[in-house]
């Protein structure tokens, strides 16, 4: 397998024998694909390695979702919820944080063969964003007893409340010591109106994602994202 991370210093490496260009890591077995990425945007030097891990992990566990169950949207799911629990990712624990020091999260996901697709919205207090969207998606397949079809994607508390109905945890504390000491500092900053943009700008690191192709050519597509700082 082969993984890479992309920066502002541009940092694009590949396997020890070759150097590739691009913000993908892709890993090929028999016929099924994989591509994940953890985000445009900077990306500090000092967090590579553990960015490099997480990417290893996202494709190690979809490769293995479609040995298993040959389920694209399966696999993606697993790929983009690995992402999601490393905590340098702007995905799930770990997100940027809005002006009110909270964490909004926003997911999807979509079946390449069948157009099916699933998103959330400005959710809260969920670890892993990515499954709330699958199951949207998932009960789409589905009308309601009044004979409607359910929606596409649910934001805001209609997706929390969404998530708890399915049996996911909706209280999970997303933020981590960094952004909480990154909140303070760039909080002073706004008040202050002292702070400079571009510093601002180095928190960037945007939504991750995954596409996964089975052994048939069949394909899907997830990503997740904390949005962007404040």
């Amino acid at each position: 397998s082969r993984c890479m991370s992309s920066g502002s210093e541009g940092n694009c490496a590949g396997s020890s024998s070759e150097r590739i260009n691009g913000p993908f890591a892709p890993f090929r077995s028999r016929s099924m694909l994989v591509v994940v990425h953890a985000g445009a945007g900077y990306h500090s030097t000092s967090t590579e390695s553990e960015l490099r891990a997480a990417m290893r992990s996202a494709l190690q566990k979809a490769s293995a979702s479609l040995e298993t169950c040959n389920n694209p949207i399966d696999a993606a799911v697993e790929a983009v919820r690995a992402l999601e629990d490393c905590p340098l990712t702007n995905a799930g624990t770990g997100s940027s944080m809005t002006q009110a020091g909270t964490v909004e999260c926003d997911a999807c996901v979509m079946d390449g063969s069948s157009g099916r697709f699933g998103a959330v919205g400005a959710l809260t207090g969920v670890k892993n964003p990515v499954l709330v969207a699958k199951a949207v998606a998932d009960e789409y397949k589905h009308m309601t007893e009044q004979g409607l079809m359910p929606p596409l994607m649910v934001v805001g508390e209609g997706a929390k409340k969404f998530a708890s109905q399915c049996g996911i945890d909706t209280e999970s504390l997303l933020t981590t010591d960094r952004t909480e000491s990154q909140y303070t500092k760039y909080s002073k900053m706004l008040l202050q109106a002292s702070g400079e943009r571009h510093e601002m700008q180095k928190l960037v690191s945007d939504t991750v994602g995954a596409i996964c192709m089975d052994k048939g050519g069949a394909f899907a597509t997830a990503a997740s994202s904390g949005g962007s700082w404040m």
